[in-house]
């Protein structure tokens, strides 16, 4: 669900991602700044799992807190129970884990992550799709060789997938499903020269950090430079050319009357991503003494978007297929600002995941909605019930077991109603408990329904899909790095919360010295 969020100035923010809204809360309380801080961390190390983090420590901390109010316990046998009913919760995580193949799995991780911003599922599958896309065309060699094994293990290849060869691109007033992905970079500047003849096979670019060799006190003399320097460019192939600063009249005019395509005033942060964006660079000592760089790479075509001044936007699209091409551009597409800025930070949250699940060799994948979360409170309200356990332990198992169903709940809240949320966790306890060859339930959002797995020859070996749609993935899907590192970041903060035993305010005049 969404948030509208007005700050004292009158600005309008309306989001659902949960570090969005944490890091423009003005929190003032020292507890709620430890939780803002652990989502921060959440967002920064995963990408994913911000606001389950978050809630699963404010439910874990006020049921211990009701339990200390009612008997004494020891802090360290508490503190000491906690570590241990998160291992135990860790160890169901093998029991929701499945082996899918990476194209499809990287497809319905993403998914999952985006399906909880938009809903509208079209808009999710077709995001899904480009952001998938985009983790694939920023290293296909080793895209390619990414697979699972037969046995349900985890990636065979490590990669290095660098989101900083990625260029997001927002384009306004139009809509989300003509947004797409290609090869190439992008630049904003000043067009002072058609673009028109720009293009082909092995277009050469001409890279321009100064030009001041070209600029005499003499008109004549600069004139002459310039027309040289423009027949050396012609000479060299160069068909376009960026520049950092702006071009001397008489250069552009050279320039013009060659067919060689200019743009200037881009900054110098796109002039690097243009030059790191291509494999091929030429060094053009020759010419004039420029301090400049050639690069030669193929483009399909250059297309031109208004950015609301006078500068315009320049996406440099190349075949898919080139590998001499390592940048790649993403250009959203909405009617609104705000829906624009939604689907970028979506986009980024799912960019992160995808790069953990492709750059990790452990990475594996476990079932979602809710899967593991009542597994994982089965497992711990069995081992609260037992005598072998100290009183702290059984406590903390106990706790996070009624802490972990919190997850779930607000998950069926936000797809249907307040008061199903009783029903569907009792259905999901019953399917778990009942299941007899391995198979896992799930709560389906789109479908606001409990679903269930067919089982396929023991754990990790589960093949999930929809009804009259055998090729299609129906759990959702999320990483098990993810589900460890919300458990350990919530078991750390409820420790650290719990052992604070008084707030004090430090005076002014204190703040002061120096």
């Amino acid at each position: 669900m969404c948030k509208m969020m007005i700050d004292p100035f009158g600005g309008l923010l309306i989001t659902s991602d949960g570090a969005t809204i944490l890091s423009n809360l003005n929190v003032q309380h020292p507890s709620g700044r430890v939780l803002v801080e652990l989502a921060r961390s959440q967002d920064i190390s995963v990408g994913d799992g911000t606001t389950s983090v978050v809630l699963l420590a404010g439910e874990l901390y006020c049921s211990i807190l009701d339990e200390l109010q009612r008997r004494e316990l020891s802090m360290a046998a508490l503190a000491r129970g906690l570590r241990n009913a998160c291992v135990r919760a860790a160890d169901v995580l093998p029991q929701c884990c499945l082996a899918l193949p990476a194209r499809e799995s990287l497809s319905a991780l993403a998914f999952t992550v985006l399906n909880t911003k938009f809903c509208n599922s079209d808009w999710t599958s077709f995001l899904a799709k480009l952001v998938s896309t985009a983790i694939g065309l920023l290293d296909i060699p080793a895209f390619g060789n990414v697979e699972r094994s037969c046995d349900g293990g985890p990636f065979t290849q490590q990669t290095n997938v660098d989101l900083r060869r990625l260029a997001v691109i927002k384009v306004p007033f139009t809509q989300p499903l003509d947004s797409y992905v290609c090869r190439g970079f992008s630049v904003s500047g000043y067009i002072v020269s058609p673009l028109s003849q720009a293009g082909g096979r092995q277009c050469r670019i001409l890279i321009l950090h100064g030009c001041d060799s070209i600029l005499h006190d003499d008109a004549a003399q600069t004139l002459v430079a310039a027309e040289h320097c423009a027949e050396a460019l012609a000479d060299a192939r160069v068909r376009l050319v960026f520049s950092c600063e702006r071009l001397a009249g008489p250069l552009v005019s050279a320039l013009l009357s060659r067919n060689i395509g200019a743009v200037c005033g881009v900054s110098r942060a796109d002039l690097q991503l243009a030059t790191a964006a291509a494999s091929v660079h030429l060094l053009p000592a020759s010419i004039m003494s420029l301090e400049a760089t050639i690069v030669c790479l193929d483009i399909n075509e250059i297309r031109c978007y208004d950015s609301g001044s006078s500068r315009v936007q320049l996406v440099v699209c190349a075949p898919q297929d080139s590998h001499e091409v390592r940048g790649v551009v993403l250009v959203l597409r909405a009617m609104t600002a705000d829906l624009l800025n939604e689907m970028h930070r979506a986009i980024i949250d799912a960019l992160n995941v995808l790069r953990h699940a492709v750059s990790s060799a452990q990475s594996s994948l476990v079932i979602g909605g809710g899967c593991f979360e009542v597994l994982a409170s089965i497992a711990l309200k069995k081992a609260a019930d037992t005598c072998e356990l100290c009183p702290e332990e059984r406590v903390a198992c106990a706790s996070l077991a009624q802490a972990l169903l919190s997850i779930p709940s607000v998950l069926v809240e936000n797809c249907s109603r307040r008061s199903a949320v009783p029903r569907v966790l009792a259905e999901m306890h019953r399917e778990a408990l009942l299941s007899e060859d391995g198979s896992c339930c799930w709560f389906d959002g789109r479908d606001g329904v409990v679903c269930r797995g067919g089982g396929g020859g023991g754990a990790g070996q589960h093949e999930y899909a929809r009804a009259g749609e055998p090729n299609s993935v129906a759990a959702p899907l999320e990483l098990v790095s993810t589900k460890r590192s919300v458990l350990s970041l919530a078991i750390d903060a409820t420790i650290a919360l719990l052992r604070i035993d008084r707030i004090v305010v430090m005076p002014h005049a204190l703040e002061k010295r120096p």
